[in-house]
């Protein structure tokens, strides 16, 4: 099996509350548990920054499903890497609140204090989920 790393963005569609967020990580952990999928997800109400972990085929198919979803817009990808170990393979799918996004983290990685993942470099955008990952508890 190939082992890849995908990096996407893309902005919420109006109207994805916090019932939507909490619905949409219900169903992401459980497809992804089943489908051998590891990553983690970072959201401020507007744009959604993604890694996605696992094989080739099935990290490929989750991303075909994205593009479709109606939640998402303007979906970008930034990176699909093979690599040779997981980043994020403690969780199904880590979540990052807005409340996670400090303005230091924004300015280490980004351009402003504020959570714009389209002005970020793919590796600034990795760079800060990776750093997220290390303050996160397993999910």
């Amino acid at each position: 099996m190939h082992l890849v790393r995908l990096l996407y963005l893309s902005k919420a569609t109006n109207g994805l509350g916090v019932s939507g967020i909490e619905a949409l990580l219900l169903s992401a952990r459980r497809h992804n548990l089943q489908a051998g999928i590891s990553g983690m997800l970072a959201f401020n109400g507007e744009y959604f920054l993604q890694v996605l972990e696992g094989g080739r085929s099935e990290v490929n198919r989750l991303y075909q499903r994205i593009s479709t979803d109606p939640r998402h817009q303007e979906l970008l990808l930034l990176q699909m890497d093979e690599i040779s170990e997981r980043l994020f393979s403690d969780w199904s799918m880590a979540y990052v609140p807005s409340s996670s996004l400090t303005r230091e983290l924004l300015l280490r990685y980004g351009v402003s204090d504020e959570f714009q993942p389209m002005l970020m470099s793919n590796h600034s955008c990795l760079g800060l989920l990776t750093t997220l990952r290390a303050q996160l508890a397993v999910v």
